[in-house]
């Protein structure tokens, strides 16, 4: 589905329920502002086209795009991803070259099939570590990127509250949430996320760490955000690899 040909055309949830289900591939448009959250009805979608338009972010409701191959986000205004990136399971090829984007979702790294990764022309200055976790990517632009030469993170970091550590418990065993708990805190067990090396849960207090890769004759910068300090050298780094998973795992 081409709509290429008409500029004016703009996505509203009236044009989105109309369309059939079955459609494989959108390409649009010329002045697109905005992605409604109905684009989620489209789950057959393989291909979706949105580049050149004047998106400044997407839905987190593009994650029920589950067969979508192909995602073109080329020249727009994006500031950021939803974490909701994780759930196109089928993704190979992601365009995002020519944004805003300063930092990309560690969700990233669940596109386990991603094998093109464009974002050249972006202000982005490292890569969440769980890049390092596709193991099919082939080919990743960064021309034009501002990445750092190197790490130099504090060894000093702020613990966690009583509060969060009570949460942390509760999501690494799974307890279930008794129905008296106050909404505030239901959400607050909701907004879990994951430790980039134990994959542990942490919410308000995390520790970053650095790491330089060599991939295609360029080095890439790997940022890990931990829930605690795991390690401070990258000696430190490689001895836990061959140690058992450490306690803060779920």
């Amino acid at each position: 589905m081409d709509l290429n040909a008409t500029p004016n055309w703009i996505f509203t949830p009236l044009t989105i329920s109309s369309q059939p289900l079955t459609i494989p591939s959108i390409s649009c448009c010329n002045e697109l502002s905005r992605v409604p959250a109905e684009i989620g009805f489209l789950r057959n979608l393989t291909l979706l086209d949105l580049s050149k338009n004047r998106l400044t972010r997407l839905p987190e409701s593009i994650m029920h795009l589950t067969k979508l191959v192909d995602l073109k986000l080329s020249y727009n205004q994006l500031e950021s991803l939803p974490a909701g990136i994780g759930g196109l399971v089928k993704l190979a090829a992601l365009s995002l070259d020519d944004n805003r984007l300063e930092s990309l979702p560690s969700q990233i790294g669940l596109i386990k099939g991603l094998v093109n990764l464009d974002l050249s022309n972006n202000p982005i200055t490292v890569l969440p570590a769980e890049v390092g976790k596709l193991q099919f990517l082939r080919r990743l632009n960064l021309d034009g990127c501002p990445l750092v030469k190197k790490f130099e993170h504090q060894p000093l970091h702020s613990p966690p509250t009583l509060l969060e550590l009570a949460a942390r418990v509760m999501v690494r065993h799974d307890v279930p949430t008794p129905p008296m708990v106050p909404q505030h805190l239901k959400s607050y067990l909701k907004s879990a996320r994951a430790c980039s090396f134990c994959d542990g849960p942490y919410f308000d207090s995390w520790v970053k760490r650095g790491k330089m890769i060599e991939k295609n004759e360029m080095f890439i910068p790997l940022e890990y955000t931990l829930c605690q300090p795991h390690w401070n050298t990258e000696m430190e780094r490689v001895k836990l690899l061959f140690c058992k998973r450490p306690i803060t795992s779920p």
